[in-house]
């Protein structure tokens, strides 16, 4: 039975452990398979946060691609609903982009009595079978190309991050972050470029390294500055770079750092605050310390 947890949520695949592991179905790449198919499917809405989990019907990260309007940070998706167990087709064409609105109201809704739970995307009745995981892993690799072989991801799965810095750092290399880049290639109408410099284009390797604000963070994190100053064509490259010339404690910040810079964008952009760079530096020691990583270095 593979299991795959997001902070405080383990989603179970199958409801019983199978004799064997499948041919060609190592741990090395079945979480982010899974990760590929896993979500909740639409209950009363009292278990599913609206940002925080997969929970619309539309592959890969099965979440909106913007941060509703003015709902808090942790909403619920119960709060879309009326009392009459309908959605609230006002206030979600109110909170939400075009895209996402017309995702959202698309979702059949069950009984108001019924509870929300975890499924697999790719079974008409929600159930995971080995068989529908192939096809999903195949169009993964697909859409990944042979840097899905080449890439060997027991450097982020069994690497002392949290989880969902992992997850984050996978979000990355499969290109699944809601840049703005992005959100225009899906037809988002958003504006275009870095919303902290002058930057006409926004995609990931930009945040984390080519925008000035992250060029600062990197400045102050005490990381080795050869290590992050060569980018390389995308964020997959620069990651098998810097793993190259980092290990162990400094890997593993590195990783965290990048998700708080990622983390910082959005509450610059989103909730119109604006972190110091001291501070991003801080939130991804703290985290470091949490997990045991204590004996970085910084620059004060």
């Amino acid at each position: 039975m593979y299991e795959i947890k997001f902070g405080e949520l383990i989603y179970k695949c199958s409801p019983k452990p199978k004799p064997c592991r499948p041919h060609g179905l190592d741990r090395a790449w079945a979480r982010p398979c899974l990760a590929a198919g896993i979500r909740w499917k639409t209950g009363d809405g009292q278990c599913i946060q609206i940002m925080g989990h997969p929970w619309l019907p539309r592959p890969w990260t099965f979440r909106p691609v913007r941060r509703p309007n003015s709902l808090s940070i942790g909403a619920k998706v119960s709060e879309l609903l009326t009392e009459e167990h309908a959605w609230n087709v006002e206030l979600i064409r109110k909170e939400f982009c075009d895209m996402d609105a017309k995702c959202i109201l698309e979702i059949a809704l069950p009984s108001r009595d019924t509870r929300d739970e975890l499924i697999w995307h790719y079974d008409i009745k929600g159930k995971f079978s080995v068989r529908s995981a192939y096809r999903v892993a195949a169009e993964l690799r697909q859409e990944g190309g042979c840097s899905w072989q080449e890439w060997n991801w027991n450097f982020i799965w069994n690497s002392k991050v949290v989880p969902k810095v992992a997850m984050f750092v996978w979000r990355c290399t499969r290109d699944a972050l809601p840049t703005t880049n992005n959100l225009k290639r899906r037809g988002a109408a958003v504006e275009e470029g870095c919303g902290r410099c002058d930057e006409k284009k926004e995609d990931t390797l930009h945040v984390l390294n080519h925008c000035t604000f992250a060029r600062l963070v990197w400045a102050l994190s005490g990381i080795q500055w050869s290590s992050i100053a060569r980018p390389g064509k995308n964020v997959e490259e620069w990651f098998r770079g810097v793993h190259k010339e980092l290990g162990g404690i400094d890997w593993v910040f590195f990783l965290t750092l990048c998700w708080a810079i990622w983390g910082s964008r959005n509450q610059y952009l989103f909730e119109g605050r604006n972190m110091e760079a001291q501070e991003v530096v801080w939130c991804a020691r703290r985290m470091c310390e949490a997990i045991g990583a204590v004996t970085i270095q910084f620059v004060v």
